[in-house]
């Protein structure tokens, strides 16, 4: 159980590190964005570019973000019914969760995201405005990118649940946060 503990934080981390270094879009929308208005405010320049750009940064940032929420515990969740839950309860619903759930949508997602790129790329695909961005692979791209990194998150909350359910208490005690809610007790 401690390798699975072991690879689960070394997964969570990679997630982290990913969704910490995609969160530096954040910057390069707000410059995109801000050079955009200047440019407006100087006269008839053409800022579809701009737009277009903000808008692949702000896909791009989306789609490397969701493993990130997913291991930092920030996506979206309906705590109104888990908190009736114990953690173990809790931990079991997770388990399924992820398995019958998240990672078959997330293969399916994959499974087509990457012909979407491929023929996207083939196609020479660019912005359908003539003064827009080319290679609209790229963005495209960030769907097979966020969907990977969405299942590597996944997989960690898997060892995770297993070490909780299953392993040695030194074991559970280390992911024992993962399952309880802020002001709950442990059962």
């Amino acid at each position: 159980m401690q390798a699975v503990l072991t690879l689960s934080q070394a997964l969570n981390m990679a997630v982290t590190r990913l969704g910490q270094l995609a969160a530096m879009l954040l910057f390069a929308i707000m410059t995109v964005i801000l050079l955009d208005v200047v440019f407006r405010g100087l006269g008839p320049l053409n800022s579809i570019k701009l737009q277009e750009l903000a808008w692949h940064f702000n896909g791009g940032l989306f789609m490397a973000a969701l493993g990130w929420a997913y291991v930092s515990g920030t996506h979206v969740r309906i705590e109104v019914i888990s908190q009736r839950y114990t953690p173990r309860t809790r931990a079991v619903l997770e388990l399924l969760g992820v398995a019958l759930l998240l990672l078959p949508y997330v293969v399916a997602v994959q499974l087509y995201a990457f012909d979407y790129v491929a023929v996207s790329f083939a196609e020479g695909e660019t912005s359908a405005s003539p003064s827009g961005l080319g290679a609209r692979w790229l963005i495209k791209a960030s769907i097979v990118f966020g969907f990977a990194t969405l299942g590597l998150a996944g997989l960690a909350r898997i060892g995770e649940c297993t070490v909780y359910l299953f392993g040695p208490h030194d074991n559970r005690k280390a992911v024992e946060h993962r399952f309880t809610l802020p002001g709950a007790a442990l059962s």
